[in-house]
């Protein structure tokens, strides 16, 4: 019997390396957003610790250290806001990073499917040939048989 051979081997090939370089993508993407709202988190928690010690600052009287802690905390709600931008941009990454993987996971398994198929249809075709061919068998034993003399 011949082996089976998938026509759209080499391209299957291909379709799970797509898949797994947007896999890889995704996980880059995935860090990239974990990275991200680490550095929001962080630089939230700067502003509240500023806002806190502006307050603190301000009832103790020291006027003269707010110039100073005002410009620290603008700055600081700069960064903020600049981290809350790079964190936006990382989820839109990972967002179309995700979508990119699906399409490729959904191309890689159409064509896993297609192969399953082929494979099925080759079985049933060997089997059928196979079975043909043990009768051929049989009944040639049983035709010679009848014609031995004993």
């Amino acid at each position: 019997m011949k082996r089976f051979r998938f026509r759209l081997e080499r391209v299957l090939g291909l379709k799970k390396r797509a898949e797994k370089a947007a896999r890889l993508e995704l996980g880059r993407a995935l860090s990239a957003v974990n990275a991200a709202q680490a550095r929001l988190r962080e630089s939230e928690r700067a502003c509240a610790l500023l806002e806190e010690e502006e307050v603190r600052l301000s009832a103790e009287g020291r006027i003269g250290a707010l110039p100073l802690q005002g410009a620290l905390l603008s700055y600081a709600r700069a960064f903020l806001e600049r981290a809350r931008e790079e964190a936006a941009a990382a989820e839109r990454e990972l967002e179309a990073a995700r979508q990119g993987w699906r399409e490729a996971k959904k191309e890689a398994r159409s064509l896993e499917l297609l192969r399953e198929r082929a494979y099925r249809a080759w079985q049933e075709k060997t089997w059928k040939e196979e079975a043909r061919e043990l009768d051929e068998i049989g009944r040639l034993r049983f035709l010679a048989g009848r014609f031995e003399e004993p």
